[in-house]
């Protein structure tokens, strides 16, 4: 994970600017893109897609969440170790979300339970869901 965390806060940062927008729809389709390859069995051209998003969302944990998952299948499932080291990262990745935003208990709370649901699914796609 290139930069720092708050470069991927675009919840707390958008603007709901003509632009900002723009660029959501954009991560959407190409988010949609990624599901439908990862469906497909795709994985190479799934992981080209979400890599076309982290460079509108730089660092998100889902988008990184679903890139792991990505490598995981077109390895062929081969390493479960490697899986669980992306996984252990975006949950760090989470935890410090958590802590640069100063989100309230009652939301940490929620986002733990995102987080063990992170882990209970394999694909996320959720791009642009955030609340304005």
């Amino acid at each position: 994970m290139a930069s720092s965390p708050s470069s991927s806060l675009t919840v707390a940062n958008r603007d709901g600017s003509p632009e900002d927008e723009a660029v959501l729809s954009v991560t959407r389709a190409y988010a949609q893109d990624a599901l439908l390859q990862f469906q497909s069995g795709k994985f190479d051209q799934c992981l080209t897609a979400l890599h076309e998003c982290l460079k509108r969302k730089a660092d998100d944990p889902k988008i990184l969440h679903n890139v792991g998952l990505a490598e995981f299948y077109r390895d062929g499932c081969s390493d479960p170790k490697r899986l669980l080291e992306v996984l252990n990262d975006v949950k760090l990745w989470f935890s410090i979300l958590i802590f640069e935003v100063g989100i309230s208990m009652m939301q940490e709370l929620l986002l733990i339970n995102m987080i063990n649901y992170l882990y209970s699914n394999f694909f996320i796609i959720g791009i642009g869901s955030e609340a304005k």
